[in-house]
């Protein structure tokens, strides 16, 4: 009977590896989530899985000229630790003009503590475009500014912040060289007063927001700021949170 069981979970595990994913069909066009939105977080002792839409475009004007988009094809995702891989949708990673493909990047094993950081990645692409009926290559494309970000905390945690508390869960990615996106929870809801301050106590950006019980996210665009170690604050004026973000470029 544990046999049967054993082979049946077995069974189960590999159908569960080699499903693909199955593209965002609210997606139009380009590449989601963009280096705006970023993608998910990794939390430690979790599975993650993200899933990113490719939507490849029929054709492009090339000085003034109209070229057919014969395919993209997904060369690398560099960057990912050791545990993170990804699969696709075409499985072969080759997505053909005028369709939509997906990517699933996900983890091998949990993410563990020592991991916890923002690692930088880079999507590489080769796009053909289709010359005299023949898929002629245009070199390789590159997208960065994505970055996959390990924490320690668990979305548990916003669940077991008390009714009049403030708790700081991340903000990422940390070090940054552009959008940052901070998270925090509220145990109630509340106007809250974001500051980012240089080691100075000068004031970079200032935001009044509204916030809700539960998990709220707030974006700050540092590609305007000079490099340089910043703190940001969150507060209500009953309680603050403080905390610092690095800016690199």
């Amino acid at each position: 009977m544990k046999k049967t069981l054993l082979s049946l979970a077995l069974i189960t595990l590999g159908f569960a590896a080699s499903a693909q994913c199955t593209p965002d069909p609210a997606v139009t066009s380009g590449i989601s989530p963009d280096t705006t939105t970023n993608l998910s977080v990794a939390y430690t002792g979790q599975p993650y899985s993200e899933i990113i839409t490719f939507v490849v475009p029929a054709d492009t004007v090339v000085s003034g000229a109209t070229v057919q988009i014969a395919r993209i094809d997904l060369q690398d995702v560099t960057g990912l630790p050791a545990n993170f891989d990804y699969t696709c949708n075409p499985s072969n990673c080759s997505f053909p003009g005028g369709t939509s493909g997906c990517v699933d990047l996900f983890s091998t094993s949990d993410p563990t503590v020592p991991q916890v950081g923002s690692y930088p990645l880079t999507i590489v692409t080769e796009p053909f475009a289709t010359i005299l009926t023949f898929p002629v290559s245009q070199g390789t494309v590159t997208y960065d500014g994505y970055y996959l970000v390990i924490a320690e905390q668990t979305p548990v945690s916003v669940e077991q912040v008390g009714n009049n508390q403030m708790k700081s869960l991340i903000a990422y990615p940390n070090p940054t060289n552009g959008n940052t996106t901070i998270e925090f929870a509220m145990g109630y809801n509340s106007e809250v007063t974001f500051t980012v301050t240089n080691l100075l106590g000068s004031i970079v950006n200032l935001q009044n927001l509204s916030t809700s019980k539960g998990l709220n996210r707030i974006n700050f665009d540092a590609s305007n700021v000079p490099n340089g170690v910043y703190f940001y604050t969150i507060t209500d004026g009953k309680n603050t949170i403080s905390k610092k973000l690095i800016v690199s470029k």
